[in-house]
């Protein structure tokens, strides 16, 4: 913008706008060229820039370190934190305020990104005695897989959620894994470590790769093991059984890998199963179409086929579990023509109302919102480990999950929006 060097003055410029921008004085006129940012927007009234102050802009910074690194807010009160950080200081009391007001507005956000059609996905921990659950969202928009950690009631009804995605040599492994557990107490692992470099591994429940892990590195420290004697190893039969299955198991975590990208919709978990079952036919129990772990195998094939585009080989049972998806034909109206006028046979109309259903094609929605697997949920909780540490137990349940919302749904906040809750929280206050 370019004003008269004799009706404006820069001392009456504030500090906020000197913070983005240089003023120079060229040709008796005053310009201000933004320096935060390459591009040169046009320098007018009302332009619709938001414009961000130096403490708005330090909070959001505060905000973001504190919420994306699962720092406590007790650390910006820190005094070496606070000379370390570069930025003006802020207490902790104000930043749980400023995260309160936060919360809200995000939830507004996803109010108005859910489509009418979503999928559920959840799961849960316990900390002592108190049970989480997480609950996430899973639509398409624009094509592209999106997913929100849901923390409120957003106004849609029921019907609304079109899918809840959950989860659902036995012996030789649980005989191994007994046998992890003996060489992992204090005397066995000092022991152990005079022999060999590596420990043992256990396995857990909630990881779908540490049997592999547990497995492989048995066989790496089983010598060694033999040598111990306050440990019951397996036998020699046992031993060579893991050997066989290794490299199954290796091409078993590879696929397990796999399963748990982002936007691994149903339909490439369908065929993925599908060919595992032609190498393995034994995982049929398991891992086929209607395999009997399986809830709703039916929904589960119907689902498959109408993302892979085979909806014409949908049976009717299947055409049934998918029928609430089905998109609606506009009715046409009928065809004014030369023949308006004349009077039709009723074996006439049956004929034009069989060819028009013939010519109408049943669409459905871009489905690929529906996960075959829910690594997301699982991922969460692997992050909330990190937030809810056993230096951390005077972290309440709410304080906890509003800091997780916010880590998850990261990509729907930003400056502009601290800024208002900045600004929510003085009017709320005054």
């Amino acid at each position: 913008m370019a004003l008269n060097s004799n009706a404006f003055s820069t001392s009456y410029i504030l500090e906020e706008m000197l913070f983005f921008f240089d003023v120079y004085v060229i040709d008796e006129t005053v310009t201000y060229p933004c320096r935060k940012c390459p591009s040169k927007p046009k320098q007018a009234w009302k332009t619709g820039e938001k414009y961000i102050s130096d403490k708005e802009l330090k909070v959001f910074r505060w905000l973001e370190w504190v919420i994306m690194r699962n720092m406590p807010l007790s650390e910006v009160d820190d005094p070496l934190t606070r000379s370390l950080a570069g930025h003006a200081s802020i207490s902790s009391s104000s930043l749980g305020l400023y995260i309160t007001h936060l919360v809200p507005l995000v939830e507004k956000i996803i109010s108005k990104s859910l489509p009418d059609l979503f999928g559920i996905m959840m799961d849960g921990c316990t900390d002592g005695s108190t049970h989480y659950i997480c609950v996430i969202a899973t639509y398409m928009e624009d094509k592209v897989y999106r997913e929100v950690l849901l923390g409120s009631i957003y106004g849609k009804s029921i019907t609304s959620p079109a899918v809840l995605i959950g989860d659902n040599l036995k012996k030789t492994i649980s005989e191994v894994d007994k046998v992890v557990s003996q060489l992992r107490n204090l005397k066995a692992a000092g022991a152990l470590r005079e022999l060999t470099p590596l420990c043992a591994v256990k396995r857990t429940v909630t990881s779908w790769s540490s049997t592999h892990k547990m497995l492989e590195r048995f066989l790496k420290i089983e010598s060694a093991a033999k040598q111990l004697d306050d440990v019951d190893t397996i036998r020699r039969a046992d031993s060579e059984r893991i050997k066989t299955i290794l490299p199954t198991l290796e091409n078993f975590m590879s696929v397990m890998t796999e399963l748990q990208k982002k936007g691994q919709h149903i339909g490439a978990v369908h065929e993925t199963f599908q060919l595992m079952v032609e190498d393995y036919p034994e995982l049929g129990d398991y891992l086929a179409a209607d395999a009997s772990i399986s809830d709703s195998p039916v929904f589960e094939s119907a689902c498959a086929k109408t993302i892979n585009g085979q909806q014409e080989l949908l049976t009717n049972e299947e055409k049934a579990q998918v029928h609430h998806f089905l998109v609606r034909p506009t009715p046409q109206e009928p065809v004014e023509g030369s023949n308006a006028g004349k009077r039709h046979s009723y074996a006439s109309r049956l004929r034009d109302r069989k060819r028009q259903r013939r010519t109408v094609c049943e669409e459905y929605p871009d489905l690929r919102f529906i996960a075959g697997t829910s690594p997301p949920a699982e991922r969460l909780f692997s992050s909330a480990k990190h937030v809810l540490r056993s230096t951390r137990k005077r972290l309440t349940p709410v304080n906890f999950e509003k800091l997780l919302f916010l880590k998850h749904n990261r990509h729907l906040w930003n400056a502009d929006m601290v800024a208002q809750a900045m600004k929510t929280r003085d009017t709320t206050e005054n």
